[in-house]
């Protein structure tokens, strides 16, 4: 049976990878959001969510945009190949309503699963 839990194994949250899936990595990248990715040999995807004060200043409004898109990754997780997954999210995307930003990340995730097969 599938699991869609997100456990700490499926975070990425050393700078230093971090660092190594955005400078090494491929980029699909939208108004909205960046999607950086980098294979892993780790058996699952990992994924980091970077939202900054910068662009989108409420607290509340970060927080919902990440809560969203880990849920968005807790369902599309088995489908995803074994990658370090960072996403950068853009001004624009905070005007954006709960459905919509599911439907935008959502898309990202689609468009992410054939670049990963050939990576």
């Amino acid at each position: 049976m599938l699991k869609f839990g997100f456990p700490r194994k499926l975070r990425l949250t050393d700078n230093n990878d971090i660092r190594q899936v955005c400078r090494k990595g491929r980029k699909i990248s939208s108004p909205l959001a960046a999607v950086f990715f980098y294979p892993n040999q780790l058996g699952h995807s990992r994924l980091c969510v970077s939202v900054a004060k910068k662009q989108i200043s409420k607290a509340w409004r970060r927080n919902t945009i990440k809560r969203i898109a880990r849920e968005s990754f807790r369902f599309q997780q088995h489908q995803l190949p074994h990658q370090d997954i960072v996403i950068v999210v853009f001004k624009p995307l905070a005007a954006l309503d709960k459905k919509q930003l599911r439907e935008v990340i959502n898309a990202q995730w689609q468009k992410l699963i054939p670049y990963s097969k050939s990576a």
